[in-house]
């Protein structure tokens, strides 16, 4: 630039930019260079000289005069028109001070500026002379300008008339548009190449609006204003692997699709506002953005590390699917170069061309020049390189006022269970013990983390950066409540939680009499009586949780070391429920530990001969010794859980129900990707569930909804026809199966008419079923088409399954 040389437009000054900045935080690096692109400028349009201080005393200046200034006094006796002026770098003297403020002197006359708040113009009066100061922000740098205000006092048009005028003109010269976006929702899903879906990404309920106003200012100089505002109803991914955790990220609140589509009052999860100033002219762009606004509502995560991997290999091909391959290609074409001339030119690049770039001579006796082992031997290993100045002269933006609400996350955390394997080879299934207990220890539930509410104004500072403060800022929160994960531990029960609950209880205790004082004594006694009822669900929920993560987390470390699965699938809703499951599960657990030892030799056997049935056996008299000590602690379990929920369901008036945003998607026998059928989905879902998952592997022929009758008279209830390539269920729903019988069993099928519909008296037809193995059964509704169509269906289905049966034991013989 023309003020880096030494001459008379700067006093023969050299200026030099001195940053000071780290890569790791644990290595300086200091970096001279030119201030091409310096953090202040102050640029001076006026005739007179400016003396610039940092304090209010004056005897610290960083510049006694602008040179500018003085050359522009020159220049301005022999007309306006021939105006020149050249910037000058500023920097602060003390960097650490909290006030930063910069003083300017014209003609004796001094007033105080912010350089770091971008401003509108304000007056500078000196002996009647008028000036304006404004600070602006060019992208790279904030310039501070004074110039000289025009006056209009020759002027002696009405100022009704003027004011009319320039109303039309502005109104001519700007220019706007508005848009709103309203959409339900939309949703990403994620299959991998099985094919079969792992994750479901849901978005519901998206409102969107931009505005933007162009003015035309005349000169060239147009200013935009641009406001966008983000709002998202619920977001929600879905873990589509695994049934357990099948959410893995959602907001607390409960979705309500109707209630939001209503209008009624819903707090959206995301909310993201931005107002935006952009002043473009022929010479500069001066960009501003007044706010941005981001709040996000309270969130959950789930994670089992086991569904995880797969999500995150099946993420990691979809993306290398689009990945760019240019870089490969560019590494392949370079490799076949000598390394010894690559060297050699970046070593010509650094000595010349650097040095000539920022502006300062270079010595070409290469006797002067030293390596940094030579000057000290603890240089000479690896150290870490300088950043490029490209990344710190990078394009920036000034930030008005940033304000990020507060943020709260509760964490779970599951690991895979693994199979324990009496190996002699491998420590006898030692470091499964070893992994089991590790991981039992470092589950957690509801781990609360709190991120402080950020607010940040007067910011000038490139994308990359603001995004990594603000990435540091939150990494350090997280680190320092570090303690409230591992006291979320279930093996511990929960301590963090157990004070969180109890807490709340107590803070309700007093505040729901307090409130109710306010509103009248009416309100106070049943202010009191909800204070209660907080405490005393508060201390019972707290205390029964923390023993039931306890009892559960022993349960699956007992089972796990025996090489047996857990049980702790169901939850139980309330005492009765909990008690009675129990008793039922510390029975199946004694039933299964006597019948382990004389079945589990014979499965181990069958799958690996003398072998299997030595480690079968292992297994059977292990899992006989544990069951007592299984069976206390799955009733305790399931006791202290049913108590734990109907003390949540007292206070709240129902349990939270978190659930998938719809089912996972089914994949017929083809493979084939096909649109999403939610009634595929959900049926796939009652085969999976229905009987332990019986029926999982199956895949759909039809299905179809039948009503129930009881003689002619028709129930509320309802069934559904599932038709697979091997059975035939008649399910009321996933947990109750009506009617069950193999395709092969099927003697006959057969359709009749009979009686009339009690209602409705429409005729009733009815589908009978006649089985080998099972009860008959007969189908019946109004509907013949029904009748009809699943009649044929199942024939000939019946028949596929003979013919595929048969085809299979001939190959066998």
């Amino acid at each position: 630039g023309k003020i880096n040389p030494p001459s008379e437009l700067n006093e023969f000054r050299r200026f030099v930019r001195v940053i000071i900045t780290t890569q790791d935080e644990a290595t300086l690096f200091i970096m001279l260079c030119d201030p091409n692109m310096p953090e202040y400028r102050i640029h001076n349009f006026t005739g007179r000289t400016v003396k610039v201080y940092q304090d209010d005393i004056g005897h610290r200046a960083i510049m006694r005069t602008c040179p500018k200034a003085t050359i522009l006094k020159d220049k301005l006796k022999r007309g306006a028109a021939s105006i020149e002026s050249y910037p000058i770098p500023f920097v602060w003297d003390d960097q650490t001070a909290n006030d930063k403020k910069v003083i300017l002197e014209i003609d004796g006359e001094r007033k105080e500026y912010d350089l770091d708040e971008i401003q509108d113009k304000k007056d500078f009066v000196v002996k009647k002379k008028k000036y304006y100061i404004k600070l602006v922000s060019t992208g790279y740098f904030r310039e501070l300008e004074i110039r000289d205000r025009i006056s209009n006092k020759g002027n002696k048009t009405n100022s009704k008339d003027m004011l009319k005028s320039l109303m039309l003109i502005s109104k001519k010269n700007k220019t706007g548009m508005k848009a709103n976006l309203d959409l339900r929702g939309m949703g990403i899903s994620f299959v991998d190449k099985e094919p079969k879906e792992v994750l479901y990404i849901s978005i519901f309920r998206i409102l969107a609006k931009i505005e933007r106003e162009i003015t035309d200012k005349g000169r060239g100089v147009v200013e935009s204003n641009e406001e966008y505002d983000l709002m998202i109803y619920h977001m929600q991914v879905d873990n589509m692997v695994t049934k357990e955790n099948a959410i893995l990220f959602s907001p607390e609140e409960i979705l309500d699709k109707e209630g939001i589509l209503n209008n009624e009052e819903y707090t959206p999860f995301v909310q993201i506002k931005v107002s935006y100033t952009n002043n473009e002219s022929s010479k500069v762009s001066r960009k501003k953005i007044d706010a941005l606004q981001v709040m996000i509502q309270k969130m959950k995560v789930e994670v089992e590390t086991g569904a995880l991997n797969v999500i995150i290999n099946t993420v990691t091909e979809i993306t290398g699917v689009f990945g760019d391959t240019s870089t490969e290609y560019l590494s392949a074409q370079t490799k076949g170069k000598d390394d010894r001339s690559i060297l050699e030119g970046d070593r010509e690049t650094k000595k010349s061309g650097d040095a000539r770039s920022e502006g300062f001579t270079t010595d070409k006796d290469e006797d002067n020049v030293f390596k940094k082992e030579e000057i000290c031997l603890e240089l000479a290993t690896a150290s870490p390189e300088p950043p490029e100045l490209s990344s710190i002269n990078t394009d920036k933006l000034y930030f008005n006022m940033i304000h990020l609400g507060a943020i709260k996350i509760r964490i779970s955390l599951r690991f895979e269970k693994r199979s324990l394997n009496f190996d002699l080879n491998k420590g006898f299934g030692v470091m499964t013990i070893l992994y089991t207990v590790a991981t039992t220890i470092a589950t957690v539930s509801d781990a609360p983390l709190s991120f402080k509410e950020l607010v940040i104004t007067n910011i000038f500072q490139s994308q990359a950066a603001l995004i990594g403060s603000l990435t540091k800022n939150y990494a350090r929160q997280g680190v320092m409540q570090f303690y409230k994960l591992i006291g979320s531990s279930d093996l511990l029960g929960n301590p963090v939680g157990f004070v969180d609950k109890l807490g709340s209880g107590v803070f309700e205790f007093f505040n729901e009499p307090r409130q109710g004082l306010i509103k009248g004594p009416k309100e106070f006694v049943g202010g009191v009586g909800k204070g209660v009822t907080s405490l005393v669900t508060g201390v019972v929920s707290a205390s029964f949780d923390s023993v039931s993560k306890i009892s559960g987390s022993l349960y699956n470390v007992a089972k796990s070391v025996t090489g047996q699965e857990a049980m702790l699938q169901k939850k139980s809703e309330n005492a009765l429920e909990g008690v009675a499951d129990g008793v039922t599960g510390a029975g199946k657990e004694i039933l299964g530990g006597v019948t382990g030892v004389f079945t589990k030799p014979f499965q181990g056997a069958k799958k690996d001969g003398a072998i299997g049935f030595v480690k079968g056996a292992g297994k059977g008299v292990l899992g006989l010794v544990v069951s007592p000590f299984t069976a206390i602690l799955r009733a305790g379990h399931s006791v202290t859980q049913g108590v734990t929920n109907t003390a949540i369901r007292i206070k709240k008036g129902k349990l939270p129900q978190y659930g998938r945003f719809r089912h996972p998607r089914y994949i017929n026998t083809r493979n084939i990707l096909e649109p999403y059928d939610e009634d595929f989905a959900e049926v796939n879902q009652i085969l999976i569930k229905v009987d332990n998952g019986k029926y999982s592997k199956h895949s759909i022929r039809y299905f179809a909804d039948f009503p129930l009758y009881k003689k002619t008279t028709k129930t509320k209830d309802e069934a559904i026809l599932i038709v697979t390539e091997q059975t035939l269920l008649f399910c009321q729903n996933e947990k109750k199966t009506l009617y069950h019988t193999q395709l092969l069993d099927i003697q006959d099928i057969a359709v009749y008419e009979g009686g009339k519909d009690s209602e409705t008296s429409q005729k009733l037809y009815h589908l009978y079923v006649y089985s080998r193995r099972n009860k008959n059964f007969v189908f019946e509704t109004v509907e013949y088409p029904l009748i009809d169509k699943t009649f044929s269906i199942v024939s000939k289905e019946k028949k596929f399954s003979s013919k595929s049966m048969s085809v299979k034991g001939k190959k066998k013989k």
